[in-house]
């Protein structure tokens, strides 16, 4: 059986809706236009080329034959990155549990977004430029120091001493250490 998938390669123009690199399974498709799930679960109208829900830039389109073929037409999505969800910097200072060298995209208050790791970057609140909202590479598991890593709100996924791995809020979680099978060993942003 062939299905009809559609993704783009840019950045999304409401980050909460679209997930750069992410298949979709295209619903409904005409010579201009189709339609898609976005990752709220509602049915958004799109444009093949120029469409405004990913910055104006175009959709590349393939047919998924059997789920391990692909006839691909336009460029060939490579491996995202993965980064969590902007999390707003609402404290001004470095987040806790974090280490010093995690990769992290900044968005500053002018626009600005940039590229830093943990340690190097400016956290606090001044009267100029400030960081609002942060990414981290959810790429390696981070180790539990014994307190909540980071702002309440956060969705995250755990590995605990018992070999389970569960995801929640981080507020769901006993983050201090109880020699317990339920300790968190690690910890990472969950998808």
């Amino acid at each position: 059986m062939t299905k009809r998938v559609a993704w783009f390669t840019g950045e999304p123009s409401i980050k909460e809706c679209f997930t750069p690199y992410k298949v979709y399974e295209v619903a409904r498709e005409d010579a201009t236009n189709f339609r898609v799930i976005n990752d709220e679960g509602v049915q958004n109208y799109c444009l093949k080329k120029g469409c405004a829900h990913i910055c104006h830039s175009d959709w590349v389109f393939a047919d998924v034959v059997e789920e391990e073929t692909i006839k691909r037409e336009g460029v060939v999505p490579t491996k995202a990155k993965k980064w969590s969800k902007w999390i707003e910097n609402t404290t001004g200072e470095q987040p806790e549990g974090l280490d010093e060298d995690v990769k992290v995209k900044l968005h500053w208050n002018d626009g600005d977004v940039t590229k830093s790791t943990v340690g190097s970057a400016n956290w606090f609140f001044s009267e100029s430029v400030n960081i609002t909202h942060y990414k981290v590479k959810k790429n390696k598991w981070t180790k539990n120091t014994g307190v909540i890593p980071v702002d309440i709100g956060v969705k995250v996924k755990v590995k605990l001493r018992g070999g389970v791995k569960e995801v929640s809020l981080v507020e769901d979680f006993y983050w201090t250490f109880e020699d317990e099978p339920t300790d968190i060993i690690k910890w990472r942003l969950a998808e």
